[in-house]
């Protein structure tokens, strides 16, 4: 069982690898926009890099929260975690293969 004082961490833990997410896309995003608006080069892979972190930042947080709960022997959460992933794993990849849009007509 966690105390107070390390479920505090853990929330901290995973606030800070939501906020490193969101702020480094957007940085990456922005930067990307200046220098597609100075006509160099470059400018889209820094988009596509800003977009893809900010895609994969709810995944990364759901890998660091079931490490936490590995860590502290919570294995019931840890599965959790791992459905959860591989749930987004799959719905990503048949969206991408362009299969999950068809199942909807």
């Amino acid at each position: 069982m966690a105390t107070a004082e390390e479920r505090r961490e853990e929330g901290e833990v995973l606030g800070w690898t939501l906020r490193l997410g969101s702020y480094g896309s957007v940085g990456l995003i922005v930067v990307g926009a200046l220098l597609s608006m100075m006509k160099s080069g470059g400018a889209e892979v820094v988009l596509k890099a800003g977009f893809l972190l900010l895609m994969f930042t709810p995944a990364i947080r759901i890998v660091v929260a079931g490490i936490m709960y590995l860590k502290e022997k919570d294995y019931r959460y840890v599965v959790v975690s791992a459905v959860v992933l591989a749930i987004m794993t799959v719905t990503s990849v048949l969206s991408l293969m362009g299969i999950l849009p068809q199942l909807e007509k």
